[in-house]
């Protein structure tokens, strides 16, 4: 999700820390709202001389009408590629009769060996820049200049390759040594070649090993020459030379396949982007305004089969067309001449809206408060059929293809789909990449940057950006799936180690809280257990007051007698010792009574292994596909809290304007209704 370096920043909302790849930006972590708010010292990296690009508005050096054509091989004219490339050359001038040629022959004047002191010279201008080479290797700096300025002047190279040993022959590989430079071929900090804009035409012959595992020749040509910027490398394979009796054979076919890429013209540039959306290039007939009266008469024939009850159904469409008619003559008229006048002033002005419907339509989508998931924008999965396997192959070739895509479209190259001869509307193109619809209250916003240079990674709840294109020049690079898959991988594994170690945290502080509820909710049970007591002891008091006052209302004569022989037994009659008893008896319940709510108050009791400690209710960070489903105000309302947070809001612009949001969470087969019913807005886990 090409290169890496240690060195790179990795920034959080409101927080910067180090991370393993220049291309690489964590953007959110997994808790939005509480970010650190002092970010660590990051040393500022010291920039290096660059090669001065051409100005705006200039032209880059090059004739279009020079070819350079490199050979290496010393046996001349009897040369598989050298024949090749000579039939080539007849063909080309005879297509571009103004071509001019400059030969390299490295056979007869081979490039200066790499000696010390062009090693001397390289890493001075790596380092310092080429005013710091040292006087002793300043010669040969200088005739390494004057090689690469010699091919830098042709807009065209045409290089015959024959394979020595599995490789390209040493003449060869001695002028890629001398070609590949920094800040003068290739960009070291941008990581990117400089000499974009070249076609290079690569004439291979070798006896039989072409395309077999052997092949070492091939592979180097192609990565040499785009490490330096030329992309455009149209290779033409000779094989099987070896064979006396084949040769002539396989040297005439290969002559044909090198023909046909000047019979094939480059394609054409359709259209400017910004047209693609404002202006009408396709000169497409517009959206036709329908005759109002035919659309009230389709409108009543909807309605008919709603009248259910047969026996009024003839006076409900009475009484509706009677409405309908007075619609036709008063509104409905009024209306119909707004939208002709509308549309009138629409097609002489030839720009957007295309039609009637599409400036209505937007204010709709856009003021729509529902889910967009299944609401709005429905899902869809990627079954089989698939040549590559594994989740992150998978995602790095799709986002490979996808934003090789987006240059096409970009360029004005990207022929339009047909439907029965016909072309069809392009316009909605320019917005199906580097564009967001950022909820808002009342109604949404679209955002659009259609020529960023990154897409989006979410995983385990964090937020990645990553670089895949690159700007050299006037001509866009994009990284490799294999460079692309790399950066996945350190972004899973970057996740992943984040999210264990909170995890664990989480982990500690739901036992904590487990824990917590399980003795807050022992010490409520005892605690109702001992009021309960007393409520009963006091009950049970109560009703023995009551019918001891009964008792004494029907006998007040024996209490009166018996009342003094209580008083002069005192403490030893059995009369004073039940009382006493009694009095005693109050007193032991009433401790008993304050022992347990002392008792209550020094819990927490031991935890029993056989009753679960109840789940505890903490916020946990949504998924993805919940968190879409939302509606578009709580959408809005979450949007300001996070734009709220210092270091958000230029995160969240990021996300907007990303090419592509890709998300590599991959959760288990899902179980329970809620998990399915995510997995309907996020796919099956293998494609995710």
């Amino acid at each position: 999700m090409v290169h890496l370096n240690s060195c790179a920043d990795e920034v959080l909302f409101g927080q910067q820390v180090r991370a393993a790849s220049a291309h690489v930006t964590l953007l959110a972590r997994r808790f939005f709202f509480n970010p650190i708010a002092t970010p660590p010292t990051v040393p500022p990296r010291v920039p290096l001389p660059l090669k001065a690009e051409p100005e705006e508005g200039t032209t880059e050096t090059g004739n279009s009408n020079r070819l350079c054509v490199v050979t290496c091989s010393p046996l001349g004219e009897h040369s598989a590629s050298n024949q090749i490339t000579r039939q080539f050359l007849e063909a080309y001038y005879e297509r571009y009769p103004e071509a001019e040629a400059d030969t390299m022959d490295l056979a007869l004047e081979p490039c200066a060996p790499w000696s010390l002191e062009h090693s001397q010279a390289r890493f001075a201008v790596w380092s310092e820049g080429p005013e710091s080479v040292p006087a002793e290797a300043r010669a040969s700096w200088q005739c390494t200049m004057d090689l690469i300025a010699r091919l830098q002047s042709a807009q065209t190279w045409v290089l015959a390759c024959p394979m020595w040993n599995f490789h390209a022959p040493s003449a060869l590989k001695s002028l890629f040594d001398h070609l590949v430079q920094p800040f003068v071929t290739f960009d070291p900090v941008k990581g990117c070649g400089l000499l974009t804009g070249t076609t290079a035409y690569v004439l291979c012959s070798a006896g039989g090993l072409l395309g077999t595992e052997h092949d070492h020749l091939r592979h180097y040509i192609r990565d040499i020459l785009a490490f330096i910027g030329i992309t455009d490398v149209r290779m033409v394979e000779a094989n099987g030379t070896a064979n006396p009796s084949s040769r002539e054979i396989v040297l005439e076919e290969a002559g044909g396949r090198s023909l046909q890429w000047l019979k094939s013209p480059p394609p054409a540039v359709l259209y400017q982007f910004p047209q693609l959306f404002s202006d009408n290039w396709q000169n497409l007939p517009r959206l036709p305004l329908p005759d109002l009266q035919r659309t009230m008469e389709l409108y009543l024939e909807s309605v008919r089969p709603l009248c259910l009850e047969r026996d009024f159904r003839e006076a409900q469409l009475a009484e509706h067309e009677e409405l309908v008619a007075a619609f036709v003559e008063g509104p409905g008229a009024q209306l119909q001449a707004r939208l002709l006048e509308q549309e009138r002033v629409a097609t002489e002005a030839g720009t957007y809206p295309h039609s009637y419907v599409e400036g209505v339509w937007d204010e709709m989508y856009h003021r729509l408060r529902c889910p967009a998931p299944v609401h709005v924008s429905p899902f869809f999965g990627i079954h089989g059929g698939a040549t590559v396997e594994g989740q992150l192959p998978r995602a790095a070739a799709f986002i490979h293809s996808f934003v090789k895509w987006t240059r096409k479209v970009l360029s004005g190259r990207l022929e339009p789909d047909l439907s029965g001869g016909q072309q069809l509307c392009m316009s909605s193109f320019s917005k199906l990449f580097g564009s967001a619809k950022v909820p808002r209250p009342e109604m949404d916003c679209l955002v659009c940057e259609p020529e960023a240079l990154h897409v989006v990674v979410l995983r385990q709840g964090r937020i990645y950006a990553l670089e895949v294109v690159k700007k050299c020049r006037r001509v866009d690079q994009v990284l490799t799936p294999a460079a692309i898959e790399e950066h996945l991988a350190r972004i899973v594994d970057a996740a992943d180690k984040t999210a264990a170690i909170e995890a664990a945290a989480m982990a500690k502080v739901e036992e904590d809280y487990r824990l917590m509820m399980y003795y807050k909710a022992e010490a409520r049970a005892a605690e109702e257990a001992a009021l309960e007591q007393e409520r009963a002891a006091e009950a049970a008091a109560n009703e023995s007051a009551e019918g001891a006052d009964q008792e004494a209302e029907a006998t007040p004569a024996e209490d009166s007698a018996t009342e003094p022989k209580g008083s002069e037994g005192g403490g030893s009659g059995e009369g004073g010792g039940s009382s006493d008893g009694g009095s005693s008896g109050e007193g032991e319940a009433s401790g008993e009574g304050a022992d347990a709510s002392e008792e209550v108050e020094r819990l927490p009791l031991p935890l029993p292994l056989e009753t679960p400690p109840p789940e505890p209710r903490l916020h946990r960070q949504a998924r993805i596909g919940v968190l879409t489903s939302a509606d578009r105000d709580t959408w809005a309302a979450a949007r300001s809290a996070l734009e709220a947070v210092e270091g958000n809001a230029e995160a969240l612009r990021t996300v907007d304007r990303a090419l592509l949001v890709v998300c590599l969470d991959h959760h288990d087969p899902p179980s329970s209704s809620t998990d399915k019913a995510a997995a309907l807005l996020s796919g099956p886990a293998e494609n995710r």
